[in-house]
């Protein structure tokens, strides 16, 4: 089995373009759905059926998996069940009807457009690190880009003068996103106050620096944004995707339709688009049951 995952992770990595933490997570997955099929005492891959899948998922349950983990866990089984035979590896795919709509995914947290504001205004921007911070966090919360994809970004692909973005996404797809007029406004100000700044004298066409001139890290960059979660005083959990819910759910509440916000946030299925409707929907009930006067 080693054999066949080493073959399908270069794959993805040769034919499918996939970022690393998306392979790290496949790999995880897979190696924990082959240790379940050795305890079942399956060695080959042909052997298995769509019951293995589905006992396999019903463990990830009884041990109390989120909903989110034991979904992308499926998606990984199917996926790769689906290499091995159009390889010609094995004969069929046991988990090709086993329907992941069955397990609902979970609603995303999010935050509301007031604590997205009260975010956004911590950063000191008397300082260089403030209107950095603050131009990173308006880009994060305007475009709804990923961190890996943030820290990518180079100068090259910010359009001030037509505010939108032009770069390569997940999967090597170009992608053009609007900005705006607040986004580009501190955009404007890093690139042209701050940035030559922190260059150190060094030739770096990364868009974000780090106070050594550097290109950030993933885990670099969330820090950053960490502290100024933790003086937000904001009560949820916010991590690395929360901007990224909050611009698709405050989209959809004010009216945007579910296919501009699956193009924008970049989502080869609109499934995975529709999670963020659920949350629309709640934010309505909650509403109605609070300001109806006959709820």
């Amino acid at each position: 089995m080693e054999t066949q995952l080493q073959a399908y992770l270069h794959y993805l990595t040769t034919e499918k373009h996939l970022a690393q933490n998306s392979l790290v997570s496949y790999e995880r997955d897979l190696k924990h759905y082959f240790a379940f099929l050795k305890e079942k005492e399956i060695t080959d891959l042909e052997q298995v059926q769509k019951a293995h899948v589905q006992q396999f998922l019903r463990k990830l349950q009884e041990d109390k998996r989120a909903t989110s983990s034991i979904m992308r866990m499926l998606s990984s089984i199917k996926n790769f069940h689906l290499y091995l035979q159009l390889q010609q590896i094995t004969t069929h795919n046991p988990a090709s009807s086993i329907e992941m709509a069955k397990l609902a995914p979970k609603v995303p947290e999010y935050l509301t457009i007031e604590e997205v504001n009260q975010l956004l205004q911590l950063p000191d921007t008397k300082s260089l690190r403030g209107v950095r911070d603050r131009a990173i966090l308006e880009l994060l919360y305007a475009t709804g880009l990923r961190v890996s994809e943030c820290i990518a970004l180079k100068v090259e692909n910010v359009h001030l003068d037509l505010a939108y973005l032009e770069f390569e996404g997940k999967g090597q797809k170009v992608r053009i996103l609007p900005l705006g007029s607040e986004c580009v406004k501190w955009l404007r100000k890093y690139l042209y106050h701050v940035r030559p700044s922190l260059m150190n004298h060094q030739e770096n066409q990364i868009l974000f620096l780090t106070q050594q001139g550097k290109a950030f890290t993933r885990q670099g960059l969330w820090k950053n944004i960490k502290q100024y979660v933790a003086q937000s005083g904001i009560q949820k959990v916010v991590t690395p995707q929360t901007l990224r819910h909050s611009l698709a759910i405050h989209l959809l509440q004010n009216g945007a339709d579910l296919a501009s916000v699956q193009e924008l946030l970049g989502h080869v299925d609109l499934s995975t688009t529709q999670m963020y409707v659920q949350a629309t929907k709640r934010r309505l009930s909650e509403s109605y049951q609070q300001f109806f006067p006959r709820a």
